[in-house]
């Protein structure tokens, strides 16, 4: 055999390898390409459903649906919440949650006024920072990281989600974006 002979017998070995491992890749490729796709129509689907819930909240809010009276006995009541001396000493935990996701959800609308007002009549006070204010883990969520030049980093640039708390009692952390550091200059030689 001509070395020219061997020299492509031995490319066609290392192209017929490399086919083979590319056909591996692109099969596991078409595996995780279906998953996604899976996870975003399940997606869809629950932004579908929330978008459904969020119009017939609004249509609801536009008829002035009163916040229903929360029904003491349905579930336990929120820890703490006797000693706050308030009205929500006989108030569920999972009614104050809905309506915490309630006005998180109609933000901007009558009924996201109506479900504060109802947090409020339960004796919750929103828990939310100020930008500028340092950032405190214990209160707040990282919601995002964005360099600012109007504070420091680690502070607060602007709140996303208000917390809420009942006496000494923190129900909800509020989501903030935090200040990160400015990203360094590249130096140019």
């Amino acid at each position: 055999m001509s070395p020219e002979t061997v020299l492509l017998i031995a490319l066609a070995g290392v192209l017929l390898i490399a086919a083979a491992g590319l056909g591996a890749v692109a099969a596991r490729s078409s595996r995780r390409i279906r998953t996604l796709e899976e996870h975003v129509a399940e997606w869809r689907s629950t932004a579908n459903r929330l978008n459904a819930e969020l119009q017939r909240l609004r249509e609801q809010g536009a008829a002035a649906a009163p916040v229903p009276v929360p029904d003491p006995a349905a579930s336990t009541a929120i820890p703490g919440a006797e000693s706050a001396g308030t009205a929500a000493a006989g108030t569920p935990r999972a009614v104050i949650d809905e309506l915490v996701h309630l006005a998180d959800l109609a933000s901007g609308s009558a009924l996201e006024v109506q479900a504060r007002r109802a947090l409020v009549a339960a004796g919750l006070e929103e828990s939310s920072p100020v930008p500028g204010d340092a950032f405190d883990p214990v209160r707040h969520t990282a919601a995002n990281l964005e360099p600012s030049d109007r504070f420091d980093p680690g502070t607060v640039l602007r709140v996303e989600r208000p917390g809420w708390r009942l006496g000494g009692t923190l129900i909800r952390t509020a989501d903030v974006t935090v200040t990160a550091a400015p990203e360094p200059e590249e130096v140019q030689p």
